[in-house]
This record gives C-alpha cells, structure tokens and sequence, in this order.
C-alpha cells in the first residue's frame, strides 16, 4: 500500500467511524454491546493505520496489515454473534473455542495497539492483570484466588459487559466519541482562536499577561478536548510561544501550561472523559458531578493564575498590550462563537440525555461554523467539516483503546476480587487514621496514574483505592472527587508526567525539568483534595451561607501557600516572611470548628501581606 493510498484509507476509516457514531446517537441503530464493538474496532484499525511497528518488522507493513485486518475480523465475529451472546446464560452455556481464539486477539491488538498509543505503562499493567487472573492462585495468603480457566476467563471478559466491554469501554462509546467530535468540529470551527483572542483581550495587558492568557485559554478548551496531553499540544501551541517571547524560561512557559491544560479536566460542563466515567460508577446524575466541580475546579485556578501572576512580578515579565482586540469589539464580531456552549449547557442543565446534549452541540457547531462561510462564500471551507469528522475519530483512539485496557483490569479486579482485598489492605496499613488513609490513597492515585490517560487512571484508581475511602467514612462523591483529583494531577507528577513532556516538546526545554517545574509551581493543587474532605462545603454539602464563607477561606488558605512556595507577594520576600505565609495558611486550615481559630488566621494572613508590601525589598532574592 503507497503511502499516499493509506492515507485516504486512515481517513475514510476515521469519517466512516465518525458518521456511524453519530447516525446512531440519532437513530439508536445498534443494541450498545454491538456499538462498542464497531467502536472498539474501528479504534484498534486506525490504532495500527497511525502508529506502525518498528521498521525491523514490519517491512512493506506487513505486521500493521496483518493487526488490521485481525481486528476487522475480531469485530465481525462479535458482531455474527451478537444473538448468541447477549441470549447465553452466564456459567451456562457453552463457551465456543471460537470465542476463545476471538478473545486472544482482541486481547493481543488491546495490549499492542495501547503500547503504540500510550507507551508500555498501561499495557504492561494489562498483563500482570491477566498473569494474575490465571497464576494467582499460586500466591499465599489473602493475595491468591482460585484457578481461573480459559473458558471463565473468556466468559468474564468478552462474553459479558464486565470485561472489555464493560464500563469504561461503554463510556467511551456513548459519551467520550461525541465530545472529542465536538471538540474537532469547534477546533476547525476556529472556536479555539476566539478562545485565544478572548483570553487575550481580558488579560493581555496584565503583569505577565501571556502566562495569564495561557491559563484562560487552556482552561476554556481543555473541559472540551477530553485530554491534558491534547491540550497542551493544541493551546500550547499558541501559548507557549507567546510567553517565551514575553520572557518567561521555556521551562516555566511549557509548566505553565501544563497545570492550566491539566486542570481542564475538572472544569465543568464536560470535564473531560472521566466524568462520564465517575457518573457511572456513582449512580449520581452527571449534571450534579458537574455542579459539584464548579468549586475544587475554581480552587484550581486560583492557584495556577496566584503562582503565574507571582513569576511575573518575580521576572518583572511584560504585558501584551499591543496584540489585544477589544473586548466589545471581539464580542460583537464573534459571540455568536459561544452558541455551542450554551447549548450543551442548557441541554446538560435541562435533563436531556448526554447524548442527546452531546448530539445538539455537534449539530449547533456546525451551524455556527457555517456562517462564516456563507456569508464569505468560501465554499473550499467546507472541507473543514470533513477535517473535523476524521480527527474527531482520530482523537478518540487515545481513549477507546485505554479505556478497554482498563475493562481488562477492571475485569481481573471483579472476576479475582483483588478490588476488596486491596481496600481491605489499605484500611489495614492506615488503621483508624483518617489522614494516613487519605495520603496513602493519593499516592497509589498518584502511581497508578502515571503513563496513562486520566479516564484510565480514574478508572483503575477508582477500582482499586476509592472503596478504601469509602470503608473509612469519606462520602462517596468526596471520594471519588479525591481519585479523580490525583488521575489529574498525574499528568504534571514526575517521573511520567505526560502533559509536562508534552509542553517540554513545544518549548523545547528538558522534559524532566519541565516536569520538575510543574511540580513545583503547582505544589498547592495537590493539596485542593484534603482541603474538600475537610470542609464539604468545598463539594456543595452544606448551606449557601456555608459555602460561600468555606469558598473564600480556602482560597486565602491556598493563594497564602503559593505565596510561600513561590516566595513572591508584591515583591520577592524573606525567608521568615514566606515562612509567616505558610503559618497563616496552616491556622486557617485548621479552625474547620473555631471562628476563634480562623480569625488568628485572618491577622497573621493580614500582618504577613502589610510585612510584604511594606518592608523594603531584600537586597538579594531568595528562591
């Protein structure tokens, strides 16, 4: 095959994914089990059409073919059985040896086609989960589990939805796809370049403004494109450059964007894919997740936009007052770009399904995007709507192919019940302390999370550690924010911090000490998940008076730690004087029963910001 012939059959692949993903959110043309496997099929082919195999074997791409039409047959041998099986009685009927051979390749094109999608991190946890299943039995104590047979174990995995088809899969069929296709179709809709000049138009001429047009930017597509990595890669774009030139290091330019690209993902109405995810898991109503995000989600940027405005004044950064379109005039001209959000939010807000809201917004996109057009009568333009089609499927691979990975480990997880034992293990080591329990959980959030996609790592996490906050007495919804949190925060954490690399790329900066660096600017987000299971107010638990009180404590609590770790209020402090900071914050923290308490931690937050714009500067910075 040339290569410009596979490139028309990637791209006829990813439209005709795109086009029958969407017939039938209007039509429900397929029962959802023959849905995810057309999903999951198309997935796998473009997975090995986009990212061949090394040269050494793979000549004339053979070795791609050959992954190709594998998973063209493994779809087609679901789809032929689909009667049969959703009609089997579970531990019943017979489990062909047909089934088997078609459960070893979709399993062999998963674990493959994830290394080519994520690296080895993911797939390599798929396989000790299938070691498991079928060695643990060998294992003493409370980690064995009886034997598992070739029969069972393909039963549990391809012949129920448990397994690969199971929740994760599923949310990445009905919800994930139609979101990423919104994305694309307001990505070529030019929606993201109104975002940019929007973010520059409010906070342009700000102290370091392009920092801070990096944190609006990011933060208004990140919620739509699904992905911290994508993301950056395509916000970064824009933005990383534009700080480099206004003086930030590269290093700080690419961290920058990293933290506000990652916190995306908590920011409502879409949150990106594990929302979705968490709404099934909970049983609570996808529009209450939302709502409930609102809060740890402002929390968030607080901090990022608190240690971005701190290394401005640090570097006396520019403004970029200069490259701004008036915010009137940007309104008038191109408001009508904000459609698509209002009506996702109002079909989301109104009770309509996800997908229905999901469907409305994808059609209410291309209206909006076609009026340019029509009025400019640049009918060439409307090759963009096919664009959008074919990376909108393109841009889902990412997802499906985790997400199914993750059915597996999910899978394992039930069919050896390793989840409760694991919890179990968990409650174990942290005994009656609820703060040990919570720092042992967001560690193991931390791990698991690295090298994978958020959804992958909120689904594993939410397996695996959640139930053991549960056990402990954190609320449901508290302990699922708490994982979903650490899935995110996964993705500035060094060693594999993959939205960090990603920015490393674009500003051309060393990938660890960009990581580092995001780390380090970004040290009080991780704190944001302690602070809403102390206070629920933080998660909408309490009255409006409550809330509203809790909202602006927390923030004073974080805006005085990232004072103190950035060193920077005004002016570059003493040591003591970020010392004073930190203390404030602490007091703060700890009146959750005492308004005497709080009110120490109002005076020493208030002494410690006059110390600072008072005392004259010191004579050498002290980092």
């Amino acid at each position: 095959m040339t290569a410009n012939l596979r490139t028309h059959v990637i791209a006829g692949t990813a439209i005709v994914w795109s086009l029958t993903q969407l017939y039938n959110a209007i039509f429900y043309a397929l029962d959802i089990l023959q849905l995810e496997v057309v999903h999951i099929t198309f997935a796998l082919m473009l997975t090995f059409l986009i990212r061949p195999a090394p040269a050494w074997i793979n000549k004339w791409r053979l070795a791609d073919n050959i992954c190709v039409l594998l998973a063209m047959a493994q779809g087609i041998y679901f789809i032929a059985s689909y009667e049969r099986i959703s009609e089997r009685i579970r531990f019943v009927s017979d489990v062909l040896p047909t089934d088997i051979i078609g459960c070893v390749i979709l399993i062999f094109l998963l674990l493959e086609g994830g290394r080519r999608v994520m690296g080895m991190g993911l797939s390599l946890l798929g396989l000790i989960a299938i070691a498991y299943a079928f060695f643990g039995f060998l294992l003493p104590g409370g980690l064995g589990h009886s034997s598992v047979t070739a029969d069972s174990f393909t039963e549990f995995m391809v012949l129920t939805q448990e397994g690969v088809f199971g929740v994760p899969l599923r949310v990445s069929t009905i919800y994930v796809f139609l979101f990423v296709l919104f994305g694309a179709f307001l990505k070529y809709g030019r929606l993201g370049e109104f975002y940019n000049d929007l973010a520059v138009s409010v906070a342009g001429n700000l102290k370091g403004g392009p920092g801070k047009v990096a944190v609006i930017s990011s933060s208004l597509l990140g919620t739509i494109s699904g992905s911290a990595v994508a993301n950056v890669s395509t916000s970064g774009a824009f933005t990383i450059p534009m700080m480099k030139r206004a003086g930030y290091q590269p290093a700080s330019a690419a961290a920058i964007e990293a933290l506000a690209s990652t916190g995306s993902q908590i920011v409502p109405p879409i949150m990106g894919a594990a929302a979705f995810i968490m709404a099934e898991l909970t049983q609570i109503n996808y529009w209450t997740i939302a709502l409930t995000a609102v809060i740890p989600s402002v929390l968030y940027y607080v901090v990022v936009y608190g240690v971005v405005h701190f290394e401005a004044v640090k570097h006396n950064l520019a403004v970029m007052a200069d490259e701004r379109k008036p915010l009137l005039q940007l309104a008038i001209s191109k408001g009508y770009m904000f459609i698509p959000i209002i009506v996702i939010i109002y079909f989301l807000a109104s009770g309509y399904s996800i997908t229905m809201s999901a469907t409305m917004a994808i059609l209410s996109s291309f209206i909006v995007t076609a009026i340019p057009i029509v009025a400019t009568r640049k009918w060439k333009d409307l090759h963009l709507y096919v664009k959008a089609l074919e990376d909108g499927a393109k841009g889902c691979v990412a997802v499906a192919v985790p997400c199914a990975i993750a059915g597996i480990i999910v899978g394992m997880l039930t069919l050896t019940s390793l989840g409760l034992k694991f919890s179990d293990l968990i409650l174990g080591f942290a005994g009656d302390n609820i703060l040990l329990l919570l720092v042992i959980t967001s560690v193991i959030c931390l791990i698991l999370g690295m090298g994978m996609p958020t959804s992958a790592a909120y689904i594993t996490v939410a397996i695996l550690a959640i139930p053991a906050l549960m056990k402990g007495g954190v609320p449901t919804i508290a302990a699922h924010f708490f994982g979903f949190f650490f899935a995110n925060l996964s993705m500035i954490t060094p060693p594999v911090a993959l939205a960090a690399y990603a920015g490393a790329g674009i500003a051309g900066a060393n990938t660890q000490a960009v990581g580092l660096r995001a780390c380090f600017m970004g040290l009080t987000v991780y704190a944001i998940p302690f602070l809403f299971t102390t206070y629920p107010a933080l998660l909408l638990d309490g009255s409006w008076g409550q809330i509203v009180y809790v909202l602006i404590k927390c923030c004073l609590i974080v805006l005085a730690f990232s004072t103190a770790i950035m060193g920077v209020c005004g002016r570059v402090l003493r040591l003591y004087e970020r010392a004073l900071f930190f203390v404030a914050g602490v007091v703060l923290w700890a009146g959750v029963h005492s308004i005497m308490v709080d009110v120490a931690g109002f005076i020493i937050l208030a002494v410690s910001v006059v110390l600072a714009y008072k005392m004259p500067p010191a004579q050498t910075a002290e980092a």
